[in-house]
């Protein structure tokens, strides 16, 4: 008990110290995260409040966060007082934990008498001092790929593979570590002393602040984000219960008690990706796989890239490029991060808006899933048919690869995701599918997220809402369905040999007339959506079809047009579509 109540004593003079030498810069600030945003690509914007403690008119505020460049800002609450200037430092400071393995063990208790037992004999002798001053910087730099620093390194848990240095009455001996069976140390500890470096950063004060004064700091950091997600019940005909949910993954700053703000929206930060020269950190913090890296780099390098996420955050989601039902199943990658993508509707780019939550406890590690509206919505249900596209194959930028994966049933292992989709759209089989329409009446926009669907308590499917503005309206997928049947016939009805030439390729220009038909076979009336797309320019359409072309394809030798009806179609009716186009055929 003694021993004990010495080992203790050391360790609260070390603390004490420490505590001592801080004093001397400025007095410590009490504070705690009262309000975050939290935005779905994995960013955070909190803002902290309390009490510092005043002395020589400064305020030292440490730990520090992994604030974003010139989102960290400092402020006081009360009049008269400012804050005039804030310097950032680092310093060594001392803590003590317990010894976890043999060599840890070892580490905690140098210049104490030990036996040490081997697979070769039992030595006797006072442990010795094993790590040079010169290896620290590598040390350290092993440690933190394994997140925490050990006197021995981080190539292995028990310290395994590192020489042990012990001086018996005979002379110095070292002893291979993982020889090590078993240590008894004479009046030993089992409390390991490390030493790290801790950033600061020390507040000067203008004005009559007192002995203490209320203050507080906002800043952006990468660490905490929200996963929507949503549950649909179809209960009747006309009418669905709508919930969503966010699910908050926490790595980084403890909350207790705090107001949460679930962002929807566009997240536009410009300096997002650089670190503030304020933010003293050791290390970055080790976030979890919800808050993926970029792919290829180095662990030791991971460091550098940790805030580079502007690709990931700013891509579209990943549903958009999935093939439909009927295609090249798995051709198209699924990508880790679905809910990041920006969220943009038909009538343009959302605006933010913030679902709150006040009194949230949530520590860092933690996850939490929250109920964020609940609402009935109408709905009705659609039937879409897009009919599959064969001329794409013959354009000259997908042309070898297609013909890749038809030689040599080629998967897509070196295609990009986009690539992917388009091999998946070339072989998309025709068939209709079968969709609910939603009318957003909740008066909040719903975000982009996935979406369980059930009908009356029964699972259907699960899907993706996209993102919605207060009053409009989004088509969720439920599946597949044979009780529409659909095909589609297309006839060449002229070619004029040589039309064009570019780019030193020849060109027919070539008229063809597609028919699509559908028949229900349902015992209601449908409503029916076809939509044909095709590199080329229509010419003619029946049944009042609208016809778009695509602006950004406007340099191609085709322009990209897309035809679309809009019908109902009573039981066991059927409905013949008519399409003439004309398209410039390469004949290689």
């Amino acid at each position: 008990m003694r021993k004990s109540v010495i080992v203790s004593a050391f360790v609260l003079a070390v603390v004490a110290a420490f505590a001592a030498a801080a004093a001397q810069e400025g007095g410590e600030f009490e504070g705690k995260v009262v309000t975050v945003s939290v935005f779905k690509n994995g960013y955070g914007f909190f803002r902290v409040e309390g009490t510092g403690q005043v002395t020589d008119g400064k305020v030292e505020i440490s730990p520090l966060p992994a604030a974003s460049l010139g989102t960290w800002w400092f402020y006081t609450r009360r009049d008269g007082v400012t804050i005039s200037q804030a310097t950032a430092a680092q310093r060594d400071i001392s803590k003590s934990r317990p010894a976890l393995s043999i060599m840890e063990v070892i580490a905690a208790n140098v210049g104490n008498r030990a036996r040490v037992a081997t697979e070769y004999g039992t030595y006797e002798g006072v442990l010795m001092p094993n790590m040079p001053a010169s290896d620290t910087r590598q040390q350290d730099a092993e440690a933190a790929a394994y997140g925490r620093r050990t006197p021995f390194g981080a190539g292995s848990a028990s310290g395994q593979g590192r020489d042990v240095t012990l001086k018996t009455d005979e002379g110095v001996m070292s002893i291979r570590g993982s020889d090590i069976r078993t240590i008894s140390v004479t009046n030993g500890t089992n409390d390991l002393a490390e030493k790290e470096k801790r950033g600061y950063v020390t507040l000067v004060l203008s004005g009559n602040a007192g002995r203490s004064v209320p203050m507080g700091y906002q800043f952006l950091e990468k660490g905490i984000r929200w996963i929507p997600s949503y549950r649909i019940d179809l209960t009747d005909e006309k009418a669905a219960a709508l919930v969503l949910q966010g699910e908050v993954v926490n790595d980084i700053q403890d909350l207790d008690s705090a107001t949460l703000q679930l962002v929807v929206g566009v997240p536009n930060f410009l300096a997002g990706g650089a670190l503030s020269p304020l933010a003293y950190v050791a290390e970055m913090p080790r976030l979890s796989m919800f808050f993926p890296q970029p792919q290829g780099q180095e662990d030791r390098n991971r460091d550098m890239y940790y805030f580079s996420n502007a690709a990931w955050s700013q891509s579209v989601s990943s549903w958009e490029a999935r093939p439909m039902s009927g295609g090249l199943a798995g051709m198209a990658p699924m990508a880790s991060d679905f809910a990041a993508g920006p969220e943009i509707s038909s009538e343009g780019v959302s605006d933010l808006f913030y679902y709150s939550r006040e009194n949230v406890t949530l520590h860092a590690d933690e996850r939490a899933s929250l109920t964020l509206l609940s609402a009935q919505v109408a709905y009705r249900d659609i039937y879409k048919w897009t009919a599959a596209d064969r001329t794409l194959k013959n354009r000259l930028e997908y042309q070898r690869v297609y013909e890749r994966w038809v030689d040599s049933g080629f998967g897509g292992g070196n295609v990009s995701r986009d690539m992917a989709a388009k091999l998946a759209e070339m072989n998309r089989q025709d068939i209709a599918e079968h969709y609910v329409r939603l009318e957003n009446t909740s008066g909040k926009p719903l975000t982009s997220g996935p979406a369980l669907l059930f009908s009356k308590g029964s699972i259907l499917a699960q899907d993706e809402v996209k993102y919605t503005p207060a009053g409009g309206t989004v088509d969720v997928k439920i599946t597949a369905t044979p009780d529409i049947k659909v095909s589609q016939k297309e006839e060449e009805i002229d070619r004029k040999r040589n039309a064009l030439t570019s780019d030193g390729r020849e060109y027919d220009l070539v008229v063809v007339e597609s028919t699509m038909s559908v028949k229900n076979f349902k015992k209601e009336t449908v409503h029916v959506v076809v939509t044909k797309p095709f590199d080329g320019t229509a010419s003619e359409t029946t049944d009042g079809a609208t016809v778009t072309t695509d602006t950004s394809e406007l340099a191609s030798v085709n322009p990209r047009t897309v035809v679309e009806w809009e019908f109902d179609l009573e039981p066991d009716a059927s409905k013949e579509l008519t399409c003439s186009y004309s398209t410039y055929a390469t004949t290689r």
